[in-house]
């Protein structure tokens, strides 16, 4: 009797000693399976910092191709500028100390030694020319020129030597088919004198000390 009872504690102790030992062998084919996958992530980690290098916006191959599209974009966007304002500014190119492209364009101004970090810190008459520029040739770019071109306001800040300068350019650019159709949103209707053949519209006459010739001729208000 002692020996079939010692036998039985026995076994039940060796069915926990065996279920232990299952959990053990599994831990350890599960820290393999671990280990292993680890390894996997840690190659694939280290190839795609390769990649991601190699193809880096900023100094890589999609960095280089950017850098030229950049170059000529920039330097269209300077002729543009140049054609308008009486005084050199030009926008330089998005390159930091270290020679990588930060995407922030500064802009040399005549008389300053040192340009203004990015064409966001221009005044308010010099943004105009330039975020002129920019729309002008991300349509064309875009191959958008079919659409018509929208200029809101787009003489505001500038001195009267500007002004004529500005809207000599958006006339031409009528003129020259380089947009379909220009609409204009000025509060100054003597602008409207060098587009003989616009059709203007005024939204409210007692604003205004002088008004176009013929206006709201394709419009009605009710």
């Amino acid at each position: 009797k002692f020996v079939l009872e010692s036998k039985a504690q026995l076994n039940g102790e060796l069915a926990g000693v065996d279920s232990e030992l299952n959990k053990v062998t599994y831990s350890i084919l599960n820290r393999d399976k671990l280990i292993k996958e680890k390894e996997e992530l840690d190659e694939t980690k280290e190839l795609t910092a390769i990649c991601m290098a190699e193809l880096s916006p900023k100094t890589g191959i999609l960095g280089d191709v950017m850098n030229s599209f950049i170059r000529e974009f920039v330097g269209h966007m300077n002729s543009i500028i140049s054609s308008v304002w009486t005084y050199s500014m030009e926008i330089l190119e998005c390159r930091n100390k270290k020679g990588d492209l930060d995407f922030y364009f500064p802009v040399l101004v005549q008389g300053k030694t040192e340009p203004n970090p990015d064409v966001a810190d221009t005044s308010g008459a010099q943004s105009k020319i330039i975020n002129f520029a920019f729309k002008w040739l991300m349509m064309k770019t875009h191959d958008l020129t079919h659409y018509p071109l929208f200029l809101d306001e787009f003489t505001n800040g500038m001195d009267e030597v500007h002004i004529v300068r500005m809207i000599k350019l958006a006339y031409d650019m009528v003129e020259t088919e380089r947009c379909s159709q220009l609409f204009m949103i000025l509060h100054q209707a003597n602008q409207f004198g060098s587009f003989p053949q616009a059709e203007s519209l005024v939204i409210n006459a007692d604003n205004l000390q002088t008004l176009p010739d013929h206006y709201n001729t394709h419009a009605k208000f009710s």
